[in-house]
C-alpha cells in the first residue's frame, strides 16, 4: 500500500515539473495543434514540440 502512495505522488511531481506535455494540455482543457491558434482559440501553453501549441476555447 504504501507504494500505490509513492506512485501517485511521482506522478503528481512528474506533472508538475514538465508543463509542455500534452498531459498538461488536455488537464488545462485545451488540445495539442502544430502551428498557431486560430480565433475563438487562444495560446495555453505548448505541447512540447518545436512549433505545436495548447490551445483553447474560450467558451468553454
Amino acid at each position: 500500500m504504501r507504494i500505490l502512495y509513492l506512485l501517485f505522488s511521482l506522478l503528481f511531481l512528474a506533472l508538475q515539473v514538465s508543463p509542455d506535455t500534452p498531459i498538461a494540455c488536455r488537464f488545462r482543457r485545451g488540445f495539442c495543434k502544430y502551428g498557431g491558434c486560430r480565433p475563438p482559440y487562444y495560446q495555453a501553453g505548448s505541447c512540447g514540440g518545436l512549433r505545436s501549441s495548447c490551445c483553447g476555447s474560450l467558451w468553454s
